[in-house]
C-alpha cells in the first residue's frame, strides 16, 4: 500500500502532530520524537514530513551554513513558505547591562547584522522566483545575562544600519514584515525593500528617537535620501507606513525639525515616491505637512498619483515645522503654538558621544517629562494657520487623482468632560467616489442621489474651514458637514 493516496493522507495527518524538535523533561529524559527522527524511518515518511517540517522555519544567523546545506535541493526549497531570520548579536556583559549602547557598540552591531543579512540574501538570490516564499521576517536581538539591567532600554535609541547590498535581487520573496525587536534605521528599511522585486506590499515602522531632535533630524534626512533613490517595483500595490513620533505635553513648544525649509523634505520624498509607483492602496500614520499631498512651490509641477485608489492618512497633532495642528481657546498659552527658538540646544540620546553628553541627554529627557502645567490643556480647535494649508493640499490631491475611490485625512482628539465628553473624538475629512457607498450617505440632504456623485464628509465638530477652501472642495464633490458622531 506504500504511496497510495489514503496512506499519504494518513501519514501527513500524523506528521502534522509531531513536534519539529525533540523535547526533554527536567530529568533529562527525551519525551517526544522530532519530525527529523520520523523522516529517517523511510523515504515515504521523509516525503511526508518534509513539507510540514520546512513550511515555516526560524533560522539564526549562526545557523546559516546549516540552512544553506539543508536547502541545496530544489524540492525542499519549494516547501518553504515562511522564513524568520534572527541575527544574533553579542551578549551584554553584566557590567554593561545597566548602560546605554555606545557608538562602538552600534558600529559593531551594524557590521554583524550587515554581514549576516547579506549572506542570507546572497543565498536566497540563487533560488528560483517561482518558489514563492510568502513571508520573510528579519530581526536582531541580544541575549541578556543580568537581571538588574535596562533590558530593551539599553538599545532604545540604537538603530541597525545595513551596509549597501549593491544590486542584489531576491525574486523568491513575496512579503517582508517590518523587522522586530531591534529598530532598523529607516534608510535601511528602504534599502532592504529594494532587494525584493516580487513584493506586493511595503510595511515600514519607524520609531523616532523621542525628544532628541539631533538624531531625529539625522534619521529623517537619511530616510529622505533613500526614498529619493528608491525604485519601487511595479509589483508593489500597497504601502503602509507607521511613524511613531515623540510625545509632547499639549502645553509644550515643539522643535522645528525642517529648519528654514518651506516644507518637510521627508513628506515631499514620500509624495514623489508614490508618484513613481504603481501603488493602489496607501496608508500613512505619523507627522505630516501639506507637501505630502501637494508641493509648496506653485511653480513645481505636481503630476498625478496615477494608480492610487485608496488613501488613509492618520496625522499626528504635531507638525514637522514645530507648530500644533490644534489649539485650546481657554487654557492655551499663545507662545506654546510657536516652535522653539532656532538657537535652542539640540541633543542626541544617551549613549551618543561622550559620557558628559549622555548625562546631559538624560537630564534633558527628565526635564521634558517633568514639565507640566497646573491646568490641564486639551487641544481640540484646529489652528487655521496650520490646518488650512494641509486641507488645501488634500483637496488638490483629490482633485488631481481620477483613479481615487476613497480617501481620509483623520486624527483622534482627547477632550475634557463637559465639552465633548470624556472620550476620544474622531476628527476627519473623507472622500467617496461616485458609486462607492458609505455609512454617512444617510446624513446627506438627498441620500438617494448620493451615489451618483463624489461626496466629501467633514466631521470637524463645530469648526468650519474658510469659504475659499470650501469652494475648492466643492469642485471635487458634494460637501456634507456631519453631526457629532456618538
Amino acid at each position: 500500500m506504500n504511496g497510495l493516496p489514503l496512506e499519504l493522507e494518513i501519514r501527513a495527518k500524523i506528521a502534522s502532530f509531531i513536534p519539529k524538535r525533540s523535547t526533554t523533561s527536567s530529568d533529562g529524559e527525551q519525551t517526544t520524537l522530532a519530525r527529523s527522527s520520523i523522516a529517517s524511518l523511510s523515504r515515504a515518511w521523509q516525503a511526508t514530513t518534509e513539507p510540514v517540517t520546512f513550511r515555516c522555519l526560524r533560522v539564526k544567523s549562526n545557523e546559516l551554513g546549516e540552512f544553506t546545506a539543508m536547502f541545496k535541493t530544489i524540492h525542499r526549497r519549494k516547501y518553504l513558505r515562511t522564513l524568520t531570520f534572527e541575527v544574533v548579536l553579542p551578549t551584554y556583559s553584566d557590567e554593561l547591562c545597566a548602560e546605554f549602547e555606545t557608538d562602538q557598540d552600534r558600529k559593531a552591531h551594524d557590521k554583524i547584522a550587515s554581514e549576516a543579512v547579506s549572506l542570507l540574501l546572497r543565498e536566497l538570490a540563487t533560488w528560483s522566483a517561482e518558489l514563492n516564499i510568502h513571508s520573510t521576517s528579519i530581526f536582531t536581538r541580544q541575549w541578556i545575562t543580568s537581571i538588574a539591567d535596562l533590558f530593551e532600554n539599553r538599545h532604545r535609541y540604537s538603530y541597525i544600519h545595513f551596509a549597501h547590498f549593491g544590486d542584489l535581487q531576491v525574486p523568491c520573496i513575496r512579503s517582508l514584515p517590518s523587522p522586530t525587536y531591534r529598530h532598523l534605521s529607516p534608510d535601511s528599511l528602504a534599502s532592504l525593500t529594494a532587494r525584493f522585486p516580487a513584493l506586493s506590499e511595503i510595511r515600514w515602522i519607524f520609531f523616532e528617537p523621542g525628544v532628541f531632535s539631533a538624531l531625529r533630524k539625522q534619521l529623517r534626512h537619511d530616510f529622505t535620501t533613500s526614498l529619493q533613490k528608491l525604485k519601487v517595483s511595479p509589483e508593489i500595490k500597497r504601502l503602509d507606513i507607521l511613524v511613531h513620533p515623540p510625545w509632547y505635553f499639549p502645553h509644550q513648544r515643539l522643535p522645528n525639525i525642517v529648519g528654514s525649509l518651506p516644507n518637510d523634505p521627508l513628506c515631499a520624498a514620500l509624495r514623489n515616491m508614490i508618484r513613481r509607483s504603481s501603488l493602489r492602496d496607501l496608508k500613512y500614520t505619523g507627522p505630516i505637512d501639506p507637501s505630502f499631498f501637494w508641493p509648496s512651490d506653485p511653480n513645481e509641477l505636481c503630476t498625478t498619483w496615477a494608480s492610487i485608489e485608496t488613501v488613509t492618512v492618520s496625522f499626528d497633532h504635531t507638525s514637522p515645522s514645530g507648530k500644533w495642528y490644534f489649539e485650546d481657546d481657554e487654557f492655551n498659552d499663545p507662545t506654546s503654538n510657536e516652535p522653539l527658538p532656532a538657537n535652542t540646544p539640540e541633543h542626541y540620546p544617551p549613549g551618543y558621544g561622550t559620557e558628559a553628553d549622555s548625562k546631559a541627554a538624560l537630564a534633558f529627557d527628565r526635564s521634558m517629562s517633568l514639565e507640566r502645567n497646573k491646568d490641564t490643556l486639551y487641544r481640540y480647535l484646529p489652528s487655521d494657520e496650520v490646518m488650512m494649508p494641509l486641507l488645501e493640499a488634500f483637496a488638490r490631491r483629490l482633485e488631481s487623482t481620477p483613479s481615487l475611490r476613497y480617501a481620509s485625512l483623520e486624527t483622534e482628539l482627547d477632550h475634557r468632560d463637559g465639552l465633548l465628553g470624556d472620550r476620544d473624538y474622531s476628527w476627519f475629512v473623507s472622500y467617496y467616489a461616485p458609486g462607492k457607498s458609505c455609512e454617512f450617505d444617510e446624513c446627506m440632504d438627498e441620500p438617494d442621489a448620493g451615489l451618483s456623485q463624489a461626496r466629501i464628509f467633514f466631521h470637524t465638530y463645530d469648526w468650519r474651514p474658510e469659504r475659499r477652501l470650501i469652494n475648492l472642495f466643492r469642485t471635487v464633490g458634494k460637501i456634507t458637514f456631519l453631526p457629532s458622531l456618538c
